[in-house]
């Protein structure tokens, strides 16, 4: 039985994209979606390291990039957390600064992305959705505790032209312990 090169996608091509295994993809396909998906793998950790930012809360990369109407969403809802549960970029950005003022040793560092493009399916939009998934540590908390979390961030494009923005931000905490940070 020959098996057709052109229809064989590698395990980490198949895992980080919206592919249909069964269809041949172009090299100008799989070559688009790597550059949207490092496109967005890369706003994410930008993302992350602007949080460090005291002046976060009018930071150009922010007002671009991040939804007016973002949400956090969290694993367990009861869980206590600091920030809150914003309901609009407003909001959560200055609930973080007013933590990074309470506790300025406050820190959160990106760790790695891994993103997942899927075309748009809502008549609203055109353009791509992502969903991006960034290990991050956090640091600098009462205590001297760290730990570490998992970051889910839900991107989208309006048209095909227009600039990725993040809308929607669910958290995974992972586990912890003291820190020199």
């Amino acid at each position: 039985m020959l098996i057709d090169e052109s229809a064989t996608l590698s395990f980490n091509q198949a895992v980080t994209s919206n592919v249909d295994v069964t269809m041949p993809r172009s090299d100008e396909q799989n070559n688009s979606e790597e550059s949207l998906r490092r496109e967005v793998e890369d706003l994410s950790m930008t993302l992350v390291k602007i949080l460090n930012d005291p002046g976060l809360c009018t930071n150009p990369f922010m007002l671009k990039h991040m939804s007016t109407t973002f949400r956090i969403i969290r694993e367990r809802t009861n869980e206590y957390c600091p920030l809150g549960n914003p309901m609009s970029r407003e909001e959560h950005l200055n609930n973080l600064r007013n933590l990074q003022l309470q506790f300025p040793a406050y820190v959160i560092e990106p760790l790695n992305a891994c993103a997942l493009i899927e075309p748009s399916n809502s008549p609203k939009t055109s353009g791509p959705r992502a969903t991006v998934w960034t290990t991050v540590k956090v640091g600098g908390l009462p205590g001297a505790i760290s730990r570490e979390s998992v970051s889910i961030l839900h991107w989208r494009k309006r048209e095909p032209e227009s600039p990725w923005v993040c809308h929607r931000h669910e958290e995974v905490r992972g586990g912890g312990g003291q820190t020199d940070y």
